[in-house]
């Protein structure tokens, strides 16, 4: 029993419990405790465990020496001091807000906007940023590191089954042209948190992709290649149906990638040829099979109307569907409410630049504010929206040094990837995932806060920074 338990409470178990129950704890909020229920105390406990529970614990454990400080990494990792000046310059920002644009934070408090700025809803997020970036790199050894890839792949596919299943219920019971905007409508949450937005499962479905890269690429048994390409299709009609841009476009890259690293060049076009040509006729059967559904179900019949009539609506509103697969934008487009279907259609925007330019206004108001910014999710606060860009993000509520910090971050990333290519060139197939999840997230930065968030993007992200960063140091050991 003593060894059972010896077993069990190793640094490994112990770091790779905790990290479950970080990944576990993104998206919790600080609950109301007018009725108390069972669900909401879990979730409270959610979102206190990783700024006051996850400190106490790892205190606890070093001071019972059952888990070990890695010294040899976090002082020269420049992700570490990245999160600790993200710390630093985010209570400088929120102070800045506070003290030096009373009337602003003022009418902040008054706004019907449910987000409100105050010391510990801006120290919540740059903390648990900091703590989680601390403990990865503090206690998880690089031994560790397959278990964590497998638990959070785990989680990760949970989750995108629950919510693909939402997404599918909600598009075949009810009344909806496009397939990708459907899942916010009708469920809104589950057990007290609110459901993942449809970029945000696109994005859990390209990680899934490049993750099954890493299996897909170093097993070459028939069964897992047929198998594999069945899932790698699956992934990609879904994500061309989301129509979540970033994660589309990257997806395909990565099926690209994958089908020439596991095939010799004349397979993989074939195939490649075979998947991508395929797309928008399976989306367009998509939307008839629900059609048929809804007529046997009597829910989009108008029983007053003609046959010819009813024909000739379902006919209008197939036409629109193929519109928008054929342009790839959003109907819901809400940037200009006098703009007509067709012009909706054809705009290549869906109102960040709108949010851009406020961002922007709002940081060039004093230098102070240009300097410092407006603190943790001042985007909020400011716009009523978030950025939906990492760098803007950096700019509002940082400041011009929180953004320096990140381009400097930036071209750490890229120093590490061409070191890897050179010495590396793309041989070691964990090192190939880490290195395009890291891009993919780049990317994303570009129309997405990402992982300048505390959330999944930025658990993933850190996750594959690690991979990459012993890589790095594994090479220098060699010399």
């Amino acid at each position: 029993m003593k060894k059972y338990l010896t077993d069990y409470f190793s640094q490994e178990n112990i770091t790779l419990t905790l990290w479950i129950v970080i990944v576990l704890s993104i998206g919790a909020k600080n609950q109301s405790f007018e009725t108390v229920n069972f669900i909401k105390i879990i979730n409270q406990l959610r979102y206190l465990f990783i700024p006051i529970i996850l400190p106490i614990l790892l205190i606890y454990f070093t001071k019972k020496k059952i888990i070990k400080i890695n010294n040899s990494i976090v002082y020269k990792n420049f992700f570490v001091i990245f999160a600790s000046l993200q710390l630093i310059l985010s209570l400088i920002g929120f102070f800045n807000f506070k003290f030096f644009n009373e009337n602003l934070y003022f009418y902040s408090l008054l706004s019907e906007n449910p987000y409100k700025p105050n010391f510990l809803y801006a120290l919540y997020y740059p903390l648990s940023f900091f703590i989680v970036s601390i403990f990865f790199f503090l206690y998880i050894k690089k031994e560790f590191i397959d278990k964590i890839i497998v638990a959070t792949i785990i989680i990760t596919l949970i989750i995108t089954i629950y919510s693909l299943y939402l997404v599918y219920s909600d598009y075949l019971k009810f009344e909806h042209i496009i397939f990708y905007y459907s899942n916010t409508l009708n469920f809104s949450d589950t057990l007290g948190n609110p459901n993942i937005r449809v970029t945000s499962l696109a994005r859990m479905l390209c990680i899934l992709l490049i993750f099954s890269s890493l299996f897909y690429l170093t097993n070459k048994k028939k069964t897992i290649t047929v198998l594999g390409l069945i899932l790698i299709y699956f992934i990609l009609v879904n994500l061309y149906l989301l129509q979540s841009r970033t994660s589309l476009y990257f997806g395909i890259v990565v099926v690209c990638f994958i089908l020439f690293k596991r095939f010799n060049p004349v397979i993989a076009i074939i195939i490649g040829l075979m998947f991508f040509s395929s797309l928008k006729p399976i989306s367009i059967n998509v939307y008839l099979i629900k059609e048929k559904f809804r007529d046997s179900n009597v829910m989009i019949v108008d029983r007053f109307k003609s046959i010819e009539e009813n024909q000739k609506d379902k006919d209008t509103k197939i036409k629109k569907m193929k519109d928008n697969v054929f342009f790839n934008l959003r109907q819901n487009n809400k940037i200009n409410d006098e703009m007509d279907y067709e012009k909706k259609l054809r705009s290549i925007s869906t109102g960040r630049s709108h949010i851009w330019k406020k961002i922007y206004s709002a940081s060039i108001t004093k230098s102070n504010n240009f300097i410092f910014g407006y603190g943790p999710m001042s985007d909020r606060f400011l716009t009523n929206q978030n950025a939906s860009s990492g760098w803007m993000y950096m700019l509002i509520t940082t400041g011009i040094l929180g953004l320096l910090s990140f381009l400097f971050l930036y071209f750490e990333i890229l120093f590490n990837f061409f070191r890897y290519i050179v010495k590396n060139k793309f041989r070691e197939n964990k090192i190939n995932t880490s290195v395009i999840i890291i891009i993919f997230l780049l990317f994303r930065t570009i129309v997405e806060n990402s992982f300048l968030v505390f959330g999944y993007d930025f658990c993933i992200f850190i996750l594959s920074y690690f991979i990459l960063q012993n890589f790095k140091f594994a090479n220098q050991n060699r010399k």
